[in-house]
Order: structure tokens, then sequence, then C-alpha cells
């Protein structure tokens, strides 16, 4: 997929649009790997929906930026500034959102010392917990519903994650994404463990790829303190296990799993059911990126995901959940 960059006259008509005076700068920012954004006049980050066009990713992310705004203590969300889905000054669906000072919070974990990352870590869970204590409107489970502007449109969970499946695995038939054996395998893993998933589970605000490189922080205090998450494109309505896949997806991303959990739960052990759907769900995940990058790198970067697979199909404990002591939750 080539990357897309709007023109000099179309970051102009952009910062027309909404109030951002003459345009001074359009700064490209680090990340981006999903989507290309651009810090304008140095007070508003410009997101683009390029990957899925026809997603309505923009809405929903303005939606729950919105509802999380003040609800998080003192972890600030980007405000909204604008939301364009009319495609007349730009040819794809955008957001404009605050910019918040802070470094990411995965630079701060390259700088500390083990003592500030597992704070950094506790903070993190903690900003978990507050997210998914999120009162939501309305009663349904998955991503955007156009019709109710708002999130989840069916009214089973268990429906939900059965047809995900379903579509995981003829995505990866279709692009060979395992040798037949193993995708036999996967098909029986998932089958032999589906009771675990709750039809009508509590709902949570369900951020989709929460982790330190989504957050900001600062370093005027020691430990240093997060101040802000971001990026919600992936949010739905759903139960809170879902959200632990990205987080423990690779031992080497910046996180103490047993602090991260500590923040989140306390001293209080989460409940089986709890890690078991959190393990259910991390097979669907690790196979859904399995997809993702053979369409878009031609399959660079698949390896941890075909580890991660073949680790659960041997029945081995995520090893996040592993090294906060939690074993192979089913029996």
């Amino acid at each position: 997929m080539t990357a897309y960059a709007p023109t000099a006259a179309q970051f102009t008509a952009v910062a027309a649009r909404w109030g951002l005076g003459r345009l001074a700068e359009a700064v490209p920012l680090v990340g981006g790997a999903v989507n290309p954004a651009w810090l304008l006049n140095g007070r508003a980050v410009l997101r683009l929906n390029q990957r899925e066009p026809d997603s309505p990713k923009v809405a929903k992310e303005a939606w729950a930026l919105g509802w999380a705004a003040g609800r998080l203590g003192t972890v600030q969300v980007p405000a909204v500034l604008g939301v364009d889905t009319s495609r007349l000054i730009l040819p794809y669906d955008y957001l404009l959102l605050e910019y918040l000072p802070g470094e990411r919070g995965d630079t701060l974990w390259a700088a500390a010392t083990l003592a500030a990352q597992a704070d950094l870590s506790r903070q993190l869970g903690a900003t978990l917990a507050r997210l998914h204590a999120l009162p939501l409107p309305g009663d349904r489970y998955g991503g955007w519903d156009t019709v109710t502007a708002t999130l989840g449109s069916d009214e089973s969970w268990a429906t939900v994650t059965a047809r995900h499946i379903d579509q995981l695995l003829a995505q990866a038939a279709d692009l060979a994404l395992l040798p037949p054996d193993q995708w036999a395998a996967v098909r029986a893993w998932f089958a032999a463990y589906r009771a675990c998933v709750p039809d009508t589970p509590p709902r949570s605000l369900v951020h989709g790829d929460f982790g330190l490189w989504n957050t900001l922080g600062m370093t005027t205090s020691d430990p240093a303190v997060i101040t802000a998450v971001f990026d919600f494109e992936w949010a739905q309505a759903a139960p809170a296990p879902l959200d632990f896949p990205p987080i423990f997806a690779d031992p080497s991303d910046p996180l103490d799993p047993a602090a991260f959990l500590v923040g989140y739960s306390g001293d209080s052990r989460l409940p089986a059911a709890f890690v078991q759907q959190a393990h259910y769900y991390a097979l669907a995940y690790h196979l859904d990126l399995l997809g993702v990058v053979q369409r878009y790198w031609g399959g660079q970067g698949g390896a941890p995901h075909q580890a991660a697979i073949a680790a659960l199909l041997c029945r081995t404990p995520i090893s996040g959940w592993a090294a906060a002591g939690y074993g192979w939750p089913f029996a």
C-alpha cells in the first residue's frame, strides 16, 4: 500500500476548515504504521483512515474519544477538533485531534530503571481498569453501528466472536497462512474452548491496541507519570479480556506483566474465566495479525504470530500471564 500525503493546498484547506489559521507547517508524525498522521501548526494532529477507507473508523474513534474524555481521572484523551467523512477536501475520512504534550510511554520505558518500569506498568494497568469501568450506553456488542451512531450492533457477544473466528479461518485458508494440519488444529482448538466465550457479558469500552506505545507521559516527576491515552481506532463494546491479547502479545514489549496486573486488579487475582477468555481471544488476535502482515507486508513480521499460535496449540500459557503466576487456564 502506497502511503498517501495531502498536498500543501489540502493541508491549507483542512487548517482553514477547522479554524487553525494560516497553515505554517505540516510535520509528519513518527509512527503511523497503520494510518499516516501529521502535526498541523504545532497544535492539531491530522489522522487519515487510509488502510480501510470503507470502515467507519473515524466516526467510531471520535465517539470513543468523546465518551472517554474527562472520565479517566488525571489521564487525558485527545479532544476531537474536527471529523470529516465527506471526502470533499481529502480522499479519505479524517480526524483532527488536539495535540497533547509529553513523551510516548515506550520512550519513557526505554530510559527508565527497573523500578520505574514497574511503576509505569502499574499506572498502565490502573488506567485500563478505569477505562473498562466506564459505563457504556446501549446493550449491544461489537464495533460501530452506523444506524444508532454508537458502539455495538449485535445482541450476542458469542455470536460476534463466532462470526469473527469463521472469517479468520476462511482468510487463513484463502491466504494459506498455515499448513493444512495446523489450520485444522486451530479450528479444533477454537471449537474445544468456545464455551469460555459468554453470550452477554458485562460490556466495556475496549481500546483494541492498549499499551505504552499508545500513551504519553511526563518526566517532570520521578517516577514518570502517564498523562494521556490515544489511538482508539480499534475500539469496540466487548468484554474486558478482549483488550489483553495485544498487551501480552510479545514478551519483548515494554511491560512488566506482574506490575501491570497489580495495577489492573490490585492484590486480587483475576478469575479463571477472565484468563480463559484472554487466551481464547489471543489465538484469534494472532491469526488476524498473521493475515494483516501477509496482506500488507508480504508476510514480513509474521514470525511472532506464528510462534504464539504454535504455543497456544501446545497449551502453553501466554508469557505475560505466566510471568504474573498464571498457568494454563483450561482444564
